[in-house]
């Protein structure tokens, strides 16, 4: 997908991703097939029976998949699109940086007192921090000026770092003991996989948005960006909900 563009969307893209479905098809009957026979497959399906586990891991996907994806688009509108030199891109990104860092050595402790609520108030000041950047966009136009971007920035990455800090123990919580391993290891690999697919699927609808060159061609195709990031910031927000309804439930 990240070269199926560029290509012209030859019929060997298509044939990747439905191999890519079949294999992952292939997988899980292989897994319950070793679970019947008595053996240890590499992932019990079992903690996928857990409600609260699957909502999380989806919550997790959304999270990643809006995160890749603004990373990605909003280096290139930097340099390419503002024409900002390495150093002055850097000096924008580090707001994010320090509220992130800043954020997840807090938001554990916010965890303990608040619960899930510090994981909402991050999916919605991520939300808040992207529309903030069509904003600034929208009101400077092709003279926009990146020293503005510095403050929705800040709010960005203060919203990733109450999200991403807390969510994997969050989702944790409800797994028994015994397949703790085994849950941890679902989790990175599917916030590997989402930030694989952020930069593809994000990554192709920007490109497929940028007709031109100079400011505004990119300013317009980063603002349809941000808005899928706004979406995933809300979709996250509301997987949020439903694994803090499953927990309840459970407990």
């Amino acid at each position: 997908m990240v070269i199926g563009r560029e290509a012209g969307w030859p019929l060997w893209v298509y044939a990747s991703f439905l191999g890519g479905v079949a294999f992952l098809l292939a997988f899980v009957w292989h897994e319950k097939k070793l679970l019947r026979s008595g053996k240890s497959p590499l992932i019990p399906i079992a903690i996928f029976q857990e409600r609260s586990f699957t909502v999380g891991v989806l919550a997790l996907i959304a999270f990643q998949l809006g995160n890749s994806g603004f990373f990605l688009t909003v280096s290139i509108t930097l340099q390419d699109g503002l024409m900002l030199s390495p150093m002055q891109s850097a000096a924008a990104f580090m707001p994010i940086g320090i509220a992130f860092f800043a954020a997840s050595l807090l938001a554990p402790k916010w965890l303990n007192r608040a619960g899930t609520a510090v994981l909402k108030w991050g999916a919605w000041l991520m939300a808040a921090g992207y529309a903030a950047v069509i904003w600034f966009i929208n009101a400077g136009g092709a003279a926009l000026d990146w020293l503005p971007l510095l403050i929705p920035f800040l709010l960005i990455g203060w919203g990733q770092g109450l999200v991403a800090s807390p969510l994997m123990k969050t989702i944790l919580s409800g797994i028994p003991s015994q397949y703790a391993g085994s849950a941890s290891g679902v989790l990175t690999t599917c916030m590997q996989t989402a930030n694989v697919l952020g930069v593809a699927v994000i990554g192709t609808i920007f490109f497929s948005f940028l007709t031109g060159h100079g400011t505004e061609p990119y300013m317009h195709a980063f603002v349809i960006a941000l808005v899928c990031s706004i979406a995933l910031s809300i979709v996250t927000f509301l997987f949020i909900l439903g694994l803090q309804n499953r927990q309840k439930a459970a407990a």
